[in-house]
């Protein structure tokens, strides 16, 4: 097979050719459980084949892509391959071109007797119930796939790759809690969703809850908003295909942006992380960037594509959600290094603050954020206090990151679940973020009702 596909791409007449053969095997269990009983559940899986051919000639880039009937389906292939060639042929007066060939259907249901090796079983599920506090609704994905790379620059390579997440949420008329879990290198267990369901139960239930005050207000936020404020903020702005987008002159390497005690790291090499990955979709070998290094801005990431047009070199990180799309900079486990504070002494010297717990949502439009929790708490004389209702923070990156005065030494990560990142429509791909817990001073807070 692969013989066959380098024959093909190097018979070629462009500067640049690539193919991507994907082979993706998607089941799910959707559980709902009331007063301790399992009271609903919801079998699901499709297989999805499809193939994709990007070109590169003369400075200008085609991109066209085919359903498969089977991963092998040579014929089709050799099909694609040429309409590919003759879109390239017949739009030399356009920079780009995309297509979607569809002639048949694309999503193959397969039966649910199929759902064998599944990461959580229903009798696990069961006796997870049995637990269960409030309503509570449970997802477990098995996701396998398998990937054929091949260019005419003699790189090509063979993978199966299979990753395991769980979704939960708990929740009543008034508010929910929720939180994912994933691994690509084994199955999640029982007594994994069983640990997350009390990580959630511990927040406790927001009874009576407050408003909390607007204005610039101290902030304490955990581990996961930690992660969504430097993914969702400080990430997407390193994506450097997103630099070319928008006026971001105060991104420039070696340049100040936060306190000496702030490092940014991106790493898809993390063994099990839900965002981890070894062979890009570009068939670079992925690597570890220090985006910040003691505040200082140090790295970004590339594709092909954006290192050649800043003189630089790729990082490995384009990435495609699947056979439709051309892989484009993405991030993998993207996180803030820990420090050493214990929590208490983070909120200890607040008078009155609010901590956020949960992500509920993010996003950066043009230079100001919005980051939202599921819950928070009042912060007063040090102590945490009453529950709040969600809330969100808003402000500009580059006053926010020198106003973090505090990092807490209880460093966590997370991914998996239904979410994942979704850049330019490609949703969901699979990522992990995280840090410690965090004190940001005078920063914008509005309720989130």
């Amino acid at each position: 097979m692969i013989n066959f596909l380098k024959s093909l791409v190097n018979s070629a007449p462009v500067d640049f050719i690539e193919l991507r053969i994907e082979k993706i095997i998607t089941q799910k269990i959707s559980t709902i459980i009331k007063n301790g009983s399992i009271v609903e559940i919801i079998p699901f899986a499709n297989l999805d084949i499809g193939c994709s051919f990007r070109i590169n000639h003369k400075n200008r880039r085609f991109f066209i892509s085919s359903p498969l009937s089977e991963i092998n389906d040579i014929k089709h292939i050799t099909n694609t391959f040429y309409s590919a060639l003759q879109i390239a042929k017949k739009t030399r007066e356009q920079k780009s071109a995309t297509l979607l060939i569809e002639p048949k259907k694309n999503i193959q249901t397969i039966h649910e007797n199929a759902l064998n090796g599944f990461n959580l079983r229903i009798e696990d599920i069961k006796e997870v119930a049995r637990d269960s506090k409030f309503r509570t609704d449970i997802i477990t994905k098995d996701l396998s796939k398998t990937k054929y790379y091949v260019n005419n620059r003699n790189v090509f390579y063979r993978t199966h790759d299979r990753s395991y997440s769980i979704d939960l949420t708990i929740k009543n008329q008034n508010w929910f809690y929720n939180q994912g879990v994933g691994r690509t290198d084994r199955p999640l267990t029982s007594n994994e969703v069983r640990e997350n369901l009390d990580i959630l139960n511990a927040k406790g239930t927001p009874i009576n809850r407050v408003l909390c005050p607007n204005g610039n207000v101290t902030v304490v936020l955990d581990p996961q908003i930690t992660g969504l404020f430097i993914h969702e903020v400080l990430g997407h702005l390193l994506e450097a295909d997103n630099r070319r987008l928008g006026n971001r002159d105060w991104l420039e390497i070696g340049r100040r942006v936060a306190p000496d005690f702030i490092t940014v790291v991106d790493n898809p090499n993390l063994k099990g992380e839900y965002g981890s990955y070894k062979i890009d979709d570009e068939g670079i070998q992925a690597r570890e960037v220090h985006l910040l290094k003691n505040g200082v801005l140090y790295g970004m990431l590339h594709s092909r594509d954006t290192a050649l047009s800043e003189g630089t070199v790729t990082t490995g990180h384009a990435r495609a959600i699947n056979w439709r799309y051309p892989p484009i900079v993405r991030m993998s486990n993207t996180y803030l290094m820990n420090g050493n504070l214990p929590f208490e002494q983070l909120i200890s010297d607040i008078k009155e603050g609010v901590y956020l717990f949960g992500p509920r949502g993010g996003m950066l439009f043009g230079k100001k954020f919005f980051i939202s929790s599921q819950g928070g708490r009042m912060i007063r004389n040090g102590m945490l206090r009453e529950y709040t209702y969600p809330i969100t923070i808003t402000g500009e990156l580059q006053e926010a990151l020198f106003k973090i005065k505090g990092i807490g030494n209880d460093f966590l990560i997370f991914g998996g679940g239904e979410g994942g990142c979704g850049k330019l429509g490609q949703f969901p791909l699979p990522v992990s973020s995280g840090g410690p817990s965090i004190k940001i001073e005078g920063i914008q807070v509005v309720d989130f009702l």
